[in-house]
């Protein structure tokens, strides 16, 4: 039986992206009408990356906190759970946040 190299290989959908770019993509929850599956594309490339180590600067790590807080308000059910997945784990980065 013959092995294709491909068949040995994985593709790890978010390898490579940069800090920079996903805290710039932002914007997508500000978006009119809300793209749900947008923001929980963008939701789990920032947990992505808070999962493998990478910091988040205090500035950052509020920008995106105070961004996505709005998305509380869409009627989806999962883009809802994203939301508090995400706002849970940047809590520690941000300043001058309250989660309840």
């Amino acid at each position: 039986m013959e092995h294709k190299k491909d068949d040995d290989e994985y593709m790890i959908p978010f390898q490579g992206i940069e800090k920079g770019a996903v805290v710039q993509d932002r914007r997508v929850f500000n978006e009119t009408p809300v793209d749900p599956r947008k923001c929980c594309h963008l939701m789990t490339k920032v947990l992505y990356l808070l999962n493998n180590g990478v910091e988040f600067t205090a500035q950052e790590a509020t920008d995106l906190f105070f961004a996505a807080t709005k998305l509380f308000q869409s009627q989806d059910p999962i883009l809802r759970r994203m939301t508090y997945l995400v706002l849970k784990e940047l809590t520690p980065y941000a300043k001058d946040v309250i989660i309840v």
